[in-house]
């Protein structure tokens, strides 16, 4: 049966998969009882992969893309970055009218070679970038050259309380 493209996440085919590529079978590697009973610490199980198979390889450089998840979208206040590609997906999440809520999925790379992915579900990122799309068609290539803005409101829940609430948008 021939190979079928991989899809990634954001639905988009992986070109390096093709129908002509052959998949070379890897040896089954099986480590004695008495090899596994002498680890005794992360260190000895490096120790022992390494004997094994020569040397260790880091799955972020294997598999990963080279962009890490931004945890906090403050680091890219007034930070220039280029929106290098996005994506529009829905949520797991319903709003109050019962609708699927829509989230963006952006990869970036900042003026000093940074490498981020982060997603925004909000009224800011992602509502500029959803009226972008519509209006531009485009889904990368996006400079932007002030980096993000932070806003921050007070907003009351359901039981009357008050709570703070951060939003943050492209700074054009």
């Amino acid at each position: 049966m021939p190979a079928k493209p991989a899809t990634r996440a954001d639905d988009s085919v992986d070109d390096s998969a093709t129908d002509s590529a052959v998949v070379e079978e890897t040896p089954d590697v099986h480590f004695s009882d008495a090899d596994l009973r002498t680890i005794d610490s992360f260190d000895a199980a490096v120790a022992l992969a390494t004997q094994t198979f020569g040397d260790v390889l880091d799955a972020a450089e294997e598999i990963g893309t080279g962009f890490t998840k931004l945890e906090n979208k403050d680091r890219l206040v007034d930070v220039p970055f280029l929106i290098l590609s996005f994506s529009m997906s829905e949520g797991d999440f319903r709003d109050d009218e019962g609708f699927l809520q829509q989230f963006v999925s952006v990869r970036i790379v900042t003026r000093s070679g940074e490498k981020y992915f982060f997603t925004d579900g909000g009224t800011g990122i992602y509502r500029q970038l959803e009226d972008l799309s519509v209006r531009s068609g485009r889904t990368g290539g996006i400079l932007v050259q002030n980096g993000l803005r932070r806003s921050e409101y007070t907003w009351v829940d359901d039981k009357g309380h008050d709570q703070p609430g951060v939003t943050h948008y492209l700074n054009v």
